[in-house]
């Protein structure tokens, strides 16, 4: 090179270090926008996919009342879908089963509650059978599960 743009040269260069930017524009936002991306679409997946899961059960109309007391939220839960036909913590089973698995639950944790969801055509005797065998067990706080009437409907 010759002297002249040797020196011209040395300038240039000398202002190219100095005026070199600190950051880039928006280069963290490009990077970033992906990643947002993804985790939107995970958040998105779990929505849909807690929304689809159905817990098995059976269906029962309980009867409708005019008031309700309510339960705990730790309540233990029998359901009564139609006599002879017992669930308990998701399971079916007979009368002598649910005895030993209310023993067993009023050992692990003692005061809870239980609530008893039945069917409106399942006999009093049915349930008073159900009641007596969680009396028997230790259980002191026993509620019947019904729905509450819809309000400006009088009940016949």
């Amino acid at each position: 090179m010759q002297p002249e743009q040797q020196a011209m040269h040395d300038r240039i260069f000398y202002l190219r270090r100095r005026i070199k930017p600190r950051s880039r524009a928006a280069g963290g936002l490009l990077e970033l926008a992906p990643w947002v991306d993804v985790v939107l679409i995970v958040i998105l997946f779990f929505m849909i996919h807690t929304a689809t899961l159905v817990k098995p059960g059976v269906e029962i109309d309980l009867p409708i009342v005019p008031v309700s007391g309510g339960a705990r939220y730790d309540t233990l839960v029998v359901t009564v879908p139609h006599d002879q036909a017992l669930f308990f913590m998701d399971e079916q089973m007979t009368e002598e089963v649910f005895a030993e698995r209310l023993a067993e639950q009023q050992r692990l944790r003692p005061g809870r509650e239980l609530v008893i969801e039945a069917d409106g055509s399942v006999s009093y005797h049915y349930l008073s059978r159900i009641y007596n065998v969680a009396v028997q067990n230790g259980f002191e706080r026993i509620v019947m599960a019904t729905r509450l009437e819809p309000r400006g409907v009088m009940s016949p």
